[in-house]
């Protein structure tokens, strides 16, 4: 920090961080003045009803939406899916986005023996992303870094429970009450291993309870509720 950045934090009343993983970079002398709040909220998104079941029985039908690049996660996604099917379990992804891993991202599905339980679709107006959530029952987004997440919430707000990891801002979001958040410390296979748990323990008889607390955590983050807790 340069002189005049100490001199502002000393005198702030409260430092906001858009995530916890930025804690290291503010000096422990400001620490009790810091609070934690994204630097998103849902704004004129519409929040769903809470589901009552999945899309359809006997399925569970996963959504990744975001850029297809590396640190992204859609690799992971995948073999995700791949090792719920192999666990007999009748999965289905969409996968909603583009970038440059598009190709290595298509065969890899190929080479897992995925690929005909994977759709693909390019990035869509708002509107109509509201009812490709709709179709799908829970959001499967393993991104490796993000400090926000927006469509985390705006699944969320649909009813979807989300699987992700505690990296960033979507482990802010996603508590046990209304998903499953995979320690950011494991192996890569170990790390596929929880992602596919957290999947198929929502993706029972709790999907229902799951969905509400969805709700009721994306309306905690719409963006008015954001500032009035901030200035409280």
């Amino acid at each position: 920090f340069t002189g005049i950045s100490m001199l502002w934090l000393r005198r702030a009343d409260k430092i906001v961080l858009a995530n916890p993983d930025n804690y290291w970079a503010v000096p422990s002398s400001v620490h009790n003045r810091v609070t934690v709040s994204p630097a998103i909220g849902l704004q004129d998104f519409p929040i769903g009803n809470p589901r009552t079941s999945m899309c359809e029985s006997g399925s569970i039908r996963l959504i990744f939406v975001g850029r297809f690049l590396g640190w992204k996660g859609a690799w992971l996604a995948i073999e995700t899916l791949a090792t719920l099917r192999n666990r007999g379990l009748n999965a289905h992804m969409t996968l909603m986005g583009e970038g440059a891993e598009f190709e290595a991202l298509n065969n890899r599905g190929s080479l897992l023996g995925v690929k005909d339980s994977i759709s693909w679709l390019p990035w869509k107006p708002r509107s109509e992303v509201v009812q490709v959530f709709d179709n799908n029952d829970i959001m499967l987004f393993p991104s490796l870094h993000d400090s926000g997440a927006m469509v985390v919430l705006e699944a969320m707000a649909r009813g979807l429970p989300v699987v992700c990891l505690k990296s960033g801002g979507p482990a802010m979001f996603v508590s046990p009450d209304c998903g499953h958040v995979v320690a950011n410390d494991l192996s890569v296979a170990q790390t596929i291993e929880q992602l596919a748990n957290g999947v198929e323990h929502i993706a029972s008889d709790k999907f229902p309870r799951y969905s509400q607390n969805s709700i009721s955590v994306a309306n905690n983050w719409i963006s008015a509720n954001i500032v009035r807790r901030i200035y409280q």
